[in-house]
């Protein structure tokens, strides 16, 4: 599955389906094979298939979130959006997933819909415990409550929520709190974030809450274009 991951980060979605494809034939109960081709597939538009490899990883292991969140992805591309939903909500209420499911309901079906409030409080909700368990990620998780509370039109908030991001010390915070307050520029921000293996369109969603933040609409939505469907980065 890596190299399938790195083919597709290199534009080449077809080969990485075929190195997928391949997995799966080689060890059929396969969870990563499974979720990624599902992923993969909904990335294509090719619903039915992805649908089928989400409920397998849901039948064969039913205790782990990512199958939910797979077929939540399929279900919300193919607008079916209370199917999502029950998705992300089973995920959100389970302890082991309370976090990404709280984090992925807040962005993809929330923050994609236009309900930004009920995004904020999930992702609130989501940085909350994450601090709760010292987790490493709350860092990261703050930025999207702040890219909420942005498009909710709260910038004084947002700006909180990315000053506390500082306030945690992290390499990786400080360096997008720099690009955000156009201390750095696109590149250097890319060349800081190489090392903790953010892909390239992490720049691309930062430079659009840039914009945001500036209250450059357009920008923003040019720069967002660029980033894809999935664009938390999310893999469980």
């Amino acid at each position: 599955s890596s190299l399938a991951l790195l083919l597709q980060d290199l534009g080449r979605p077809h080969a990485a389906l075929a190195e997928l494809n391949r997995a799966v034939q080689l060890q059929p109960r396969y969870y990563w094979g499974l979720y990624y081709r599902s992923e993969l597939l909904r990335y294509l538009k090719r619903y039915g298939p992805a649908l089928a490899d989400a409920d397998q990883v849901i039948a064969l292991f039913p205790n782990r979130g990512g199958g939910y969140l797979r077929r939540a992805r399929v279900r919300q591309a193919r607008g079916d959006l209370s199917g999502a939903r029950a998705d992300y909500d089973r995920m959100a209420a389970s302890p082991a997933y309370y976090v990404l499911g709280r984090l992925a309901r807040g962005v993809w079906l929330h923050l994609e819909t236009g309900a930004f409030a009920l995004a904020a409080k999930d992702l609130a909700a989501a940085v909350k415990r994450a601090g709760e368990k010292g987790s490493a990620d709350e860092t990261y998780f703050l930025t999207y409550q702040a890219a909420a509370e942005v498009r909710r039109g709260n910038l004084a908030e947002a700006k909180r929520l990315l000053a506390r991001t500082d306030s945690r010390g992290s390499h990786r915070a400080k360096q997008v709190l720099s690009f955000l307050a156009g201390r750095i520029d696109a590149d250097a921000l890319s060349k800081a974030l190489r090392p903790d293996g953010f892909r390239p369109h992490y720049v691309a969603f930062y430079q659009g809450l840039r914009a945001e933040l500036r209250g450059d609409a357009r920008a923003a939505l040019a720069h967002y274009w660029r980033v894809p469907g999935d664009w938390p980065g999310l893999y469980y």
